[in-house]
């Protein structure tokens, strides 16, 4: 889809980030030495990270990786209307829910 909009976009496997305008991490704890280095070797990257199922009900619970993902985002993304009640108070207010649109008929 980024394709489509005539961005440059590409997929990296976990690990330090390649330079970018854009950060999308997709899974905190998995993307969390993506958003670390981003931040910290390229301060002006935004970082966005779109939060998975096991992230809101397992990883940011236990893990301080995924937490440190989330404190280091610009903007949190999620993917159904309850997701951002599984998030702590202090990452309430970024969160954006995303619908998907109705099939169409």
């Amino acid at each position: 889809m980024l394709r489509q909009l005539g961005h440059r976009a590409f997929i990296v496997q976990p690990g330090p980030a390649p330079p970018a305008d854009v950060l999308l991490a997709l899974h905190a704890r998995k993307s969390a030495e993506a958003v670390r280095s981003s931040r910290e070797l390229r301060p002006g990257t935004k970082v966005v990270v779109a939060l998975t199922g096991t992230d809101l009900y397992r990883d940011v619970r236990t893990d301080a990786s995924a937490r440190r993902s989330l404190e280091l985002a610009d903007r949190l993304v999620v993917l159904h209307d309850r997701a951002a009640a599984e998030l702590a108070a202090e990452w309430k207010p970024r969160p954006a829910a995303l619908t998907a649109a109705p099939p169409a008929a």
